[in-house]
């Protein structure tokens, strides 16, 4: 087992919660440097965690460190295609939290750099909304239950952004965040995994509050997409900041011989095998299952071992190219924008 030091870019809410409780308990895996958007904000994570590393306050020095070993990038957007490059031009393997990048002509610099080093271990996070369940939903669709598949509906609401009074999140400031709104590229990352990528869609919605304090919103608080593949399929996709009501997620599959609604946090799948009945819970089989593997796998991956490490530069640019797909129609008012007009 290999000793690795990691530096960590970006110690915020997903670094405390969810990938640091997971690497502290990896052996053989320590912290040697963290970055954060000020020195006290990084000082305070230290703090919290009991961990003795220092602070660094430019990201530069956390990849240039000779005691790190693998850069950690848990910070936004904004920052994902200068700390990514920078790590693979250094040979250094990389973790970055998702989205891949700001836009679309980002995530292909970050998929041409890491393709000229393919050598060096590098990935992104990936969705944690059907992660649980997906190998059995494959293997629903592949055993031909639900019949030819026709139609895909998506309903991903929240009132996130319902109160007009409150100052702009960071995920709705475009400086920040890039293009990437609400959960759009979450769900684009599961149904292009399920499904494959559409040939082409179109988008319409609606900046409801677009001005937040100083800020002036150009992200929509909802929109509405249509989708087609070249087999035939259809696809419906709602995705709202500004709803009041149910906010619980789900995707529906409509098939010749059956439907299939499946349910998100927690993942869950229903079957209808008739129009007069209501959809049953369906058990999914213990050996399908997959929990949270995500910081053991990369590290597993990194050591050597054959494993993946997580979203490839090939999947993170594909459910890029899908986003910039809807806010390209969107801008656009909702025209029809085929996905390989942005060049793989």
């Amino acid at each position: 087992m290999k000793n690795l030091r990691l530096g960590i870019i970006g110690a915020g809410t997903v670094m405390r919660e969810r990938h640091w409780p997971n690497l502290k308990n990896i052996p053989g895996v320590s912290l040697s440097c963290v970055c954060n958007s000020s020195p006290q904000s990084a000082e305070k994570f230290l703090l919290e965690n009991g961990i003795c590393a220092d602070v660094e306050t430019d990201w530069r020095k956390v990849i240039e460190r000779n005691d790190v070993d693998v850069v950690w990038i848990a910070a936004p957007p904004m920052l994902h295609k200068p700390t990514v490059i920078e790590s693979i031009k250094a040979r250094k393997p990389v973790f970055c939290q998702a989205r891949m990048a700001m836009n679309f002509t980002d995530a292909k610099e970050m998929y041409e750099a890491h393709r000229r080093a393919p050598d060096v271990v590098a990935a992104f996070c990936p969705a944690p909304f059907g992660m649980s369940i997906s190998r059995f939903v494959k293997k629903i669709l592949s055993d031909g239950i639900l019949g030819k598949i026709y139609h895909l509906e998506l309903s991903a609401l929240s009132n996130v952004y319902c109160n007009p009074d409150a100052p702009a999140h960071w995920r709705q400031r475009r400086e920040i965040n890039g293009i990437n709104f609400l959960t759009c590229g979450i769900f684009a990352e599961v149904i292009l995994d399920w499904f494959g990528e559409p040939n082409r869609l179109c988008a319409s919605g609606k900046i409801v509050h677009q001005e937040r304090g100083r800020d002036v919103i150009t992200l929509p608080d909802f929109i509405s997409v249509l989708a087609e593949w070249r087999n035939g399929l259809r696809g419906t996709f709602t995705w709202s900041g500004v709803h009041f009501g149910e906010h619980r997620p789900k995707l529906t599959v409509q098939g010749t011989k059956s439907a299939m609604q499946i349910w998100f946090q927690p993942d869950e799948i229903f079957l209808s095998q008739s129009p007069n009945t209501a959809p049953a819970k369906i058990s999914v089989p213990k050996e399908y299952i997959s929990g949270w593997n995500v910081e053991r796998d990369f590290i597993d991956a990194v050591r050597g071992l054959p494993v993946k490490p997580g979203i490839t530069f090939e999947e993170g640019l594909r459910y890029m190219r899908f986003t910039q797909a809807v806010i390209d129609s969107f801008e656009s008012n909702g025209v029809w924008i085929e996905l390989n007009s942005y060049s793989l």
